[in-house]
């Protein structure tokens, strides 16, 4: 499973995702690895695509398939050299052709892309506010999320907890209320003076924040699910470590990412023969 917080701010765009991946093995059972790559950046275009939903896909990694993309496309070299004139819609459209396109290609397969999200997020060329597209498997569909004018926090895959916090309550709440005799309509209410009263998101905080603080605050919202799935019962389905990523017209700035180093690469063991 996953967890993916968007912020976007007027000076650029900050993404947040944990790191787990769970595969199922039938009646075996599940397993999960914590190292999953959920954040990829287009080649050297402004432009990252954030996954969540199936971990493989024509039998390979987001990843994977987001590299090859990229250099088919002509989004690996210099920007302004080999990628000229791109927008972000066109970024989007194309890599959800190359993926199906891809899927058709792998021996055996039934020629349909599983549950699958893809939020491609950045810069289109010589622009100086961003947007975000979203991709959907298996439906295929391609629409836009965020225009340029848009400013917005959001979040995707695992979240319950998230939401609890920012709206002061648990998403449930209202379902809740109606099944136990409350009208839709004094639900409604209850739950407006509940947000004025004890929301810590929609009310308090402020959309115009520098990125800088941007990503500090999505960098604890991830976090916040986090451990919440570590300490409830039953399989956690995110995990850290949290990869954080900032898109701005001029780049993408990596704050936090994982890397490839083994566990005695980390720590001075000497390899396997």
């Amino acid at each position: 499973m996953t967890t993916v917080v968007t912020f976007k701010v007027a000076d650029g765009i900050v993404i947040g995702a944990d790191s787990a991946m769970t595969t199922r093995k039938g009646r075996m059972g599940t397993n999960r690895y914590d190292s999953y790559q959920k954040i990829n950046q287009v080649g050297r275009l402004p432009v990252v695509c954030t996954m969540w939903g199936a971990g493989l896909t024509a039998g390979r990694t987001t990843e994977s398939l987001v590299d090859e993309f990229a250099h088919t496309h002509g989004y690996a070299g210099e920007v302004g050299e080999s990628a000229t004139n791109w927008t972000v819609e066109d970024v989007a459209r194309s890599l959800k052709a190359f993926i199906e396109e891809a899927v058709k290609q792998e021996q055996g397969c039934d020629c349909k892309v599983g549950r699958l999200d893809l939020l491609v997020s950045g810069y289109s060329s010589d622009a100086y506010k961003g947007e975000q597209w979203q991709i959907r498997f298996p439906q295929g569909v391609v629409r836009r999320r965020q225009g340029e004018e848009n400013l917005a926090l959001t979040w995707d895959g695992v979240n319950d907890d998230i939401r609890t916090l920012w709206w002061g309550h648990h998403p449930s709440l209202r379902k809740i209320m109606t099944k136990n005799g409350v009208s839709q309509e004094q639900a409604k209410t209850v739950i407006s003076d509940l947000e004025q009263e004890a929301a810590w998101g929609p009310v308090r905080v402020d959309f115009s924040m520098p990125v800088q603080d941007a990503a500090q605050l999505v960098e604890f919202l991830v976090s916040v699910q986090i451990a919440a799935e570590r300490f409830k019962p039953g399989p956690a389905r995110s995990a850290a470590p949290i990869d954080l990523v900032v898109v701005r017209y001029d780049g993408v700035h990596w704050l936090r990412r994982k890397g490839l180093a083994l566990p005695y690469e980390r720590t001075g063991w000497s390899a396997p023969a």
